[in-house]
């Protein structure tokens, strides 16, 4: 039986070893990526840093359905000098300008890699701690990229994420055993 241990969460790495875990998601097959050389289709992975489980999980939800401002930054790196002076000059009546769009779709070899983090104040033993989580995006394109974080950041993939986390019961007090259970903890 698995278990949700809010506690183990919130304790685990121990030490001063940081939770540092990689989330992945098949390239999506409308892409038009190389295969890798054993047939499989790469990956678009999330790599994620922080102090424990349960803030890295927690900060990863915050940031769940916050593309448009992922995209932005992402975007931010692509774009040249001058494409920039260009944005800088745009008005809400302007044209939409065509680099935006090639810039967001375009497919890379090797992959983009982008960084990111999020840092937030949480009550922890009835007192306010900054905490934070680094993650880095490693993608074909921006949108795949954006697309994929948005999925694998998602609630149902976060609680699978957090369970996976969490330590088994091999002998439980509900006579569940090795059944496909979770216990829940807080």
């Amino acid at each position: 039986m698995r278990t949700l241990d809010r506690e183990y969460l919130a304790t685990h790495p121990e030490g001063d070893e940081k939770a540092n875990f990689k989330l992945t998601v098949n390239v999506p097959s409308s892409l038009d990526v190389k295969d890798n050389p054993d047939g499989t289709r790469p990956s678009i992975t999330v790599d994620v840093t922080a102090e424990t489980y349960l803030v890295a999980i927690s900060l990863l939800s915050e940031m769940h359905g916050k593309a448009d401002e992922l995209m932005i930054g992402w975007l931010g790196e692509q774009l040249t000098e001058e494409e920039h002076k260009i944005l800088e000059q745009l008005t809400e009546e302007s044209e939409p300008v065509p680099f935006l769009k090639e810039a967001v779709e375009k497919i890379h070899e090797p992959f983009l890699t982008f960084t990111t983090g999020v840092e937030a104040v949480l009550i922890v033993d009835g007192k306010e701690v900054t905490k934070d989580v680094d993650v880095t995006i490693t993608a074909p394109s921006v949108s795949s990229g954006v697309s994929a974080f948005e999925h694998l950041t998602s609630p149902r993939m976060l609680m699978s994420v957090a369970v996976s986390f969490s330590p088994e019961e091999e002998d439980d007090e509900f006579g569940y055993g090795s059944a496909n259970e979770i216990l829940v903890r807080s």
